[in-house]
């Protein structure tokens, strides 16, 4: 039976993982493709894709992975409609975002509004206010703000911070990644995906042009596991990954953004939650997403999640130098000046329900360090990876998946999306393994096609 091997058991390899053997049923004849899940962590979700803030955009995306963005919205809303309570576990609900601008802006902060708001160190309060209706705003004017947020005036009371709406639960909505990637993982496991963890890959072994196994050692022994497909979705540490295993090809470039964010514990919080039950069991929901830009130009994002038990903060971000790649997720060890700048911020932003005069002590249940691979052309890269990749010769990166057998794939390079876009990118990755054709047109994804795309243009 044919057997796909991914490597990364974060958000992006589950959900490949999910929607491998989903649309893989049983076979009678015993030729169910295989999938095997391999990571070297012990403790999977201690990275990203746990301790992300989850949030979810419809419609906030480039051109290049727009239809991505889009499926992906809707099929999050789907597998928590269709897992009734299941779906409430990992706290999804639909979202209102809001702008919230401090009154007076430092002459020394950010000014920049470029669309590539993470890589720029700006807020995407800059980018959904652009496109916020006059209906929209008029809503959030009507709900008069959010209770739990703090607006200030200014020293000289001249002018008060700005809080707007500018988006709904039509275009945004929120989960707890970590316990969605919980669910994902008793789920492939219950459909017969085998899990070793921790398992490094050690080795490949080729034949004919195609890579036929994988050598893996976990609890001390080394065992060597027969392919037919691979798809590499270990985020940051990918590079890592293609020099282990392809030592002779040019690997794949992935570039690393980390961040710092904290949750806090709600309960001191005026934080209200409309829930109402619907027909068929399942719930509506409504968070509050805050992005901001502060007086110093500083451009935190903050959360209301597990219908109103925590708030999640984060919006310190370092380069590489600041903050290397740890051998594995759970390695990274926080800042506390990054931190105690996040509880600051916390300060200055929260409201609690009772004002008796007394400061209220906050309850920070997390501090994390999570690193986010992104791409230099700006999108990710979704597809098969050809010879020069892999330093394998004879290797054609045009076969299809499992009917040629040897296809490596890759799946990495989402920037602050990969929790939005991990369950369209887990499908379209399973459509290209098994030799279907992917639900949308992910061509403008693969590996190299900006270059080839700016060669067809040349020759116009």
């Amino acid at each position: 039976m044919p057997t796909t091997v991914i490597l990364g058991g974060g958000i992006i390899g589950l959900s490949t993982a999910y929607y491998l053997a989903k649309l893989s049923p049983p076979s009678p004849r015993d030729k169910t493709p295989r999938v095997v899940l391999v990571d070297p962590s012990p403790d999977l979700f201690r990275g990203a894709s746990s301790n992300a803030g989850g949030f979810l955009a419809r419609d906030w995306f480039r051109d290049e992975v727009v239809g991505l963005g889009a499926m992906s919205f809707d099929m999050h809303r789907a597998l928590a409609e269709e897992n009734g309570k299941q779906g409430r576990r990992w706290g999804y609900t639909g979202g209102r975002g809001w702008c919230y601008t401090a009154a007076v802006q430092d002459e020394g902060g950010s000014k920049n509004r470029g669309i590539d708001w993470l890589f720029e160190g700006v807020s995407r309060a800059v980018a959904i206010a652009d496109g916020a209706s006059t209906e929209m705003k008029e809503e959030g004017k009507r709900l008069g703000g959010v209770s739990w947020v703090k607006r200030r005036q200014d020293e000289e009371g001249n002018g008060r911070d700005e809080l707007a709406l500018a988006a709904d639960k039509r275009s945004i909505a929120q989960i707890d990644p970590g316990k969605f990637c919980e669910f994902l993982l008793e789920k492939v496991r219950e459909m017969g995906v085998e899990v070793r963890v921790p398992g490094v890959a050690k080795g490949v072994t080729t034949s004919g042009g195609k890579v036929t196994g994988l050598w893996v050692e976990s609890l001390g022994a080394t065992e060597l596991i027969g392919l037919d497909n691979m798809v590499v979705s270990a985020g940051v540490w990918t590079p890592k990954v293609f020099e282990t295993l392809f030592p002779k090809g040019k690997g794949v470039d992935v570039g690393c953004l980390s961040g710092h964010s904290i949750v806090l514990d709600a309960e001191e919080l005026d934080i209200t939650t409309p829930t109402v039950r619907t027909a068929s069991g399942n719930f509506k929901d409504e968070n509050d997403a805050i992005f901001m830009v502060l007086e110093d130009g500083m451009s935190p994002e903050m959360f209301d999640r597990n219908h109103g038990t925590e708030v999640w903060l984060g919006g310190v971000n370092h380069n590489v130098q600041e903050a290397p790649i740890p051998q594995l997720p759970g390695k990274a060890e926080t800042m506390k000046w990054a931190v105690d700048k996040l509880k600051d911020v916390a300060e200055r932003m929260l409201k609690f329900k009772r004002n008796d005069g007394q400061r209220k002590e906050l309850k920070v249940v997390r501090a994390s360090l999570c690193f986010r691979p992104w791409m230099d052309r700006g999108w990710p890269v979704l597809g098969r990876v050809g010879g020069d990749v892999l330093g394998i010769s004879g290797h054609d990166e045009k076969r299809n998946g499992n009917r040629e057998g040897g296809g490596v794939f890759v799946a990495t390079g989402h920037g602050p999306w990969g929790i939005s876009m991990a369950p369209g990118t887990g499908l379209v990755m399973a459509e290209m393994v098994l030799g279907m054709k992917t639900s949308i047109d992910v061509s403008r994804l693969a590996l190299g096609a900006e270059r080839e795309e700016r060669g067809l243009k040349s020759k116009l």
